[in-house]
């Protein structure tokens, strides 16, 4: 396997590494400091590459322009590490030669792996340590986002016959994609509000002229906002015509956003949108992933394992680009395909079940960033884990392509909020749209 970020490529060692490997770490600053020994020869780092480096999730980083090798990285799965005996928990362990450092390569590998081992290969859990006095390290670890676990202080290095301090990190799944999302969230509704991400962060309301920016999310009618309105982390944040926004500062410039959604405010909004001619038009709950779930059936055409949990007599089939135009004008996935340039139609699973289709998940990117989950199950397969197996799915797909996937519905649409929620999605935020 392959792995890529934006300079580097992460490839399984060849034996031909032997020269460049030995090169590295016969430098005393690189491998004592991390826990094994100085090599004294290219037939040392050959026999490395052949009984060390051969672990299925080991990879050389290298850099993409060049392929020169510049370090190591590691997802130790069970068995070739001592941090865990559990199959959906692994190490992670990495190092870059000292002609590379202060390049950011250990960062940008180590996300690359983490997303790896989250996505394909169903880590819940990844530990990272670093012995004591090895401060890069636990530099690179704070970047990444884990988190203190334990010390250690009789920790035992056989390869170097020692006993050393040892702080160990932990990184969860779930703490991942909240920060993950979290994150991505602030930067999209900066530019959708027309504001800083530091003002999302801020405790106060955010009152701003609308105006087009690139990245915004697109929707057909509110290209001229004259006011929309969110509700995120306990704000409220309002964008639109600059009178309609002025007029909602005097009134709304202190309130909380904790009850703003209420029918009181909806009325006294109406009343104001009714003097330039606007009205209220759409109000939604929105949800981003902070789980992804393991009651997804995974069985598709690639892939003819079936996840345990649930077993169900439906196979997943994917579609991407042009081949979801041959759902256009199929009524029964109106929310699943928006067929809408401002917001096109980039990715879709389906569940078949006796050759026939009996729901649809689509993913339309609203944004540069964030692609929108729709879904639509047939009647005679409610019921059936259908849904959560879908948007589980798409979920995962979306991840993988370095996008965000989102998931709104309506207020009252109670069965689409519990397949939300057990495909492993949380609310994050309110949106109240305005138009003529």
């Amino acid at each position: 396997m392959i792995l890529e970020t934006n300079r580097l490529i992460l490839r399984h060692w060849q034996e031909s590494d032997a020269d460049i490997l030995f090169e590295y770490a016969s430098d005393p600053d690189v491998g004592p400091i991390a826990g094994w020994p100085v090599h004294e020869s290219r037939e040392y780092s050959l026999d490395v590459i052949r009984n060390v480096f051969n672990g299925p999730e080991c990879y050389a980083v290298c850099l993409k322009d060049s392929g020169l090798v510049v370090g190591a990285i590691e997802l130790l799965l069970n068995g070739r590490t001592d941090m865990t005996d559990r199959d959906d928990e692994c190490e992670l362990g990495y190092w870059i030669g000292k002609p590379h450092w202060g390049n950011e390569y250990a960062p940008e590998a180590a996300r690359r792996l983490i997303k790896h081992g989250f996505l394909d290969l169903g880590m819940r859990t990844i530990w990272c340590g670093y012995y004591d006095g090895n401060s890069k390290s636990c530099i690179v670890q704070e970047k990444l986002g884990f988190v203190f676990h334990h010390i250690c202080d009789e920790v035992d290095v056989p390869l170097l016959n020692e006993v050393r301090i040892g702080h160990t990190n932990i990184l969860t799944r779930k703490h991942w994609l909240s920060g993950k999302m979290k994150n991505a969230l602030y930067d999209q509704l900066a530019r959708d509000y027309c504001c800083d991400a530091a003002d999302i962060y801020s405790s106060d309301n955010i009152f701003s002229e609308y105006r087009q920016i690139a990245g915004q999310r697109q929707f057909k009618g509110q290209e001229k906002c004259p006011l929309k309105i969110a509700v995120v982390n306990g704000k409220l944040l309002f964008t639109g015509r600059r009178e309609i926004v002025d007029e909602c500062r005097k009134r709304y410039e202190n309130a909380s956003g904790k009850w703003f959604m209420d029918i009181e405010k909806f009325r006294e909004l109406d009343s104001i949108l009714s003097r330039y001619g606007c009205k209220l038009k759409f109000a939604h709950p929105f949800y981003l992933p902070t789980e992804l779930s393991e009651q997804g059936v995974r069985k598709d055409t690639t892939d003819k394992t079936v996840d345990s949990m649930i077993k169900e007599d439906f196979n997943l089939v994917r579609y991407t680009g042009d081949e979801i135009l041959q759902f256009k004008g199929d009524d029964r996935w109106c929310e699943a395909f928006c067929f809408d340039d401002n917001t096109p139609d980039v990715l879709a699973v389906a569940a078949v079940s006796s050759d026939e289709i009996i729901g649809m998940a689509g993913a339309s990117a609203d944004s540069d960033d964030f692609w929108q989950i729709g879904i639509n199950v047939v009647q005679k397969a409610e019921g059936r884990h259908v849904g959560t197996a879908l948007v589980s799915e798409l979920t995962k797909d979306i991840l993988r392509c370095g996008k965000i996937p989102y998931y709104g519905t309506g207020m009252s649409h109670i069965a689409s909020q519990r397949v939300a929620a057990a495909a492993g999605y949380d609310v994050f935020w309110f949106e109240l749209l305005a138009g003529k």
